[in-house]
């Protein structure tokens, strides 16, 4: 051990005797060449990744996540994960446990009720937007009838900004009790994933 910084090691000292020091200190500690250390992505929850596909801020490693985030989340989250965002960006191989629950349309992500509604509320939802069916249907149906839309038509951005917008809202999603909700906004998220990312997913060798 030493406390000489060098190129690889930061040194920081403060005062121990001033209480106030210590009241008003802010530090961090980072471990090796990235602030997240790929041990770390063992760790990651469902909520990083659905929030990482939202907000796009988090600055995961696309490697990382591949080869060691989302084999061990598949099993506990119904195989229903985001992924096409990080596979787009990777050079990894793929896990084959990964790669059989990719899908090639968004229509894949759609449950028998949901494809049965599309066809009970074409009318409701046909030529409308995003912001036409949240002004009529409110924050949380609206979401719902988002999902009964035809997305070979819809505007990516705003179904991008309902979901910046929607996640701020409900910030504690994850966290609560309403399994319905939550189960509609990551299935909403994964289609935007699959429609932004899918096709820069064939540029992956791996793919």
């Amino acid at each position: 051990m030493t406390s000489e910084p060098t190129e690889t090691l930061k040194v920081a000292y403060w005062d121990l005797e001033d209480d106030s020091s210590i009241e008003n200190l802010e530090f961090a500690i980072a471990i090796g060449p990235n602030t997240f250390s790929k041990f770390g992505y063992k760790g990651l929850t469902v909520e990083d990744l659905f929030f990482d596909i939202v907000f796009d801020d988090k600055g995961f490693d696309a490697n990382c996540v591949v080869s060691e985030s989302l084999l061990p989340l598949f099993a506990s989250n119904s195989n229903s994960l985001p992924l096409y965002k990080y596979i787009s960006k990777s050079s990894c191989e793929i896990n084959p446990k990964i790669q059989k629950y990719i899908k090639n349309s968004w229509e894949e992500f759609l449950t028998k009720s949901i494809i049965k509604d599309k066809i009970k509320f074409h009318d409701v939802v046909t030529g409308k937007s995003i912001n036409d069916l949240i002004d009529e249907f409110g924050l949380k149906k609206g979401l719902y009838m988002i999902l009964l839309m035809d997305f070979d038509n819809i505007e990516l951005d705003e179904l991008h900004n309902f979901l910046v917008y929607f996640s701020k809202e409900n910030k504690n999603l994850f966290s609560s009790d309403d399994t319905v909700l939550k189960s509609n906004f990551r299935k909403l998220v994964m289609i935007y994933d699959w429609l932004k990312y899918y096709e820069e997913c064939k540029k992956n060798p791996c793919f």
